[in-house]
């Protein structure tokens, strides 16, 4: 769930909770910080502490969340439709340039067959490199 203009802290990767909880038939999820994603079976998708507490966010009706769209967040005072709003699937192997899907060597190789490269001052670059597993001081 994504580019809420309120309720940022609901925003994040919410997943089905490991116990199988459902609510009305379809999946229950659950982000990282206990957030709760629900489907009401009409009234779209919820976003809150739990269904028994009421939510924040809210969506037009869709049978799946990333399917979903009129998302909209409280204000204290009244629903506020967001239009860039979102939710979506992240399935690192079809859309691995998503953030969560990222990830970094522990080494990089940096090599040429190149005779220009090889023969320029760049050529100090080549080699092998780490990580740090610290903080780096001062080039260590």
């Amino acid at each position: 769930m994504e580019n809420f203009d309120g309720q940022q802290f609901r925003e994040g990767s919410y997943s089905p909770m490991s116990d199988g909880t459902n609510y009305n038939g379809f999946p229950m999820y659950q982000s990282a910080t206990g957030q709760k994603m629900w489907n009401t079976m009409g009234s779209g998708w919820k976003i809150g502490a739990d269904p028994s507490t009421g939510y924040g966010i809210s969506s037009e009706f869709a049978w799946c969340p990333e399917s979903a769209s009129g998302w909209s967040w409280w204000d204290g005072s009244t629903m506020v439709l967001d239009n860039d709003a979102t939710g979506r699937c992240s399935n690192c192997t079809a859309l691995p340039a998503y953030d969560e899907c990222l990830t970094c060597c522990s080494t990089v190789t940096l090599s040429s067959t190149d005779s220009g490269f090889l023969s320029s001052g760049y050529s100090i670059f080549a080699g092998t490199y780490k990580t740090y597993t610290t903080t780096a001081l001062l080039n260590n």
